[in-house]
């Protein structure tokens, strides 16, 4: 546990030192930052977080800008390629619990904690900056050909044209062939008995 407060303190906001009015802090997001939280899917990534925080006497202001990269697996050819993220997302910390604003999420915290860690925010936000579907574009990665052809894909993504084929007789289940057969009988013989 001594680990996990050593690393919360790392992306935290020291509430005693803040002053009233405008600051802000930064955070480097790194691959320990992610490998830390065992429940990420993404391992790796290269991020710089500011908050630009407004201090007021009931509550804080703290506007998250997040930029820079992760590394995410293709859903297609699941190959690993830089996803960039650039978000701006705003939270209000209330040292009273009543607080409300219409527009804006509000959390409560405690008024005589000395640090407020924002390690989940600033994990969240990442992972709703990401696309759902992980494919990226043509300028940034290309998935292997041979992925794509067994994808029914041509080099750029896009769907394959399929021609119809008729099948041919050596595709023809030979099962069939006696239905055919059955079918193919003149309607004025009997039917075989069962």
């Amino acid at each position: 546990m001594a680990n996990d407060r050593i690393f919360d303190q790392h992306y935290s906001l020291n509430l005693a030192r803040l002053r009233p009015g405008k600051q802000s802090e930064t955070f480097e997001l790194n691959r320990a930052f992610f490998e830390h939280l065992d429940f990420s899917p993404t391992k790796e990534g290269s991020l710089s977080a500011t908050l630009d925080i407004v201090k007021y006497d009931r509550h804080l202001d703290v506007k998250f800008h997040i930029s820079g990269f992760v590394k995410l697996d293709c859903d297609r050819c699941l190959e690993p390629y830089d996803q960039e993220v650039d978000t701006t997302q705003r939270i209000i910390y209330a040292f009273d619990p009543d607080t409300r604003f219409d527009d804006t999420e509000v959390i409560a915290v405690d008024e005589d904690e000395p640090e407020l860690s924002v390690v989940q925010e600033l994990y969240d936000f990442i992972q709703i900056s990401l696309p759902l579907r992980r494919v990226p574009p043509l300028d940034v990665h290309a998935c292997n050909p041979d992925v794509l052809a067994l994808l029914g894909l041509d080099p750029k993504g896009k769907p394959l044209k399929k021609v119809p084929q008729a099948p041919s007789d050596d595709d023809i289940d030979p099962r069939w062939e006696v239905l055919k057969k059955l079918k193919q009988q003149p309607e004025d013989q009997d039917s075989p008995q069962v």
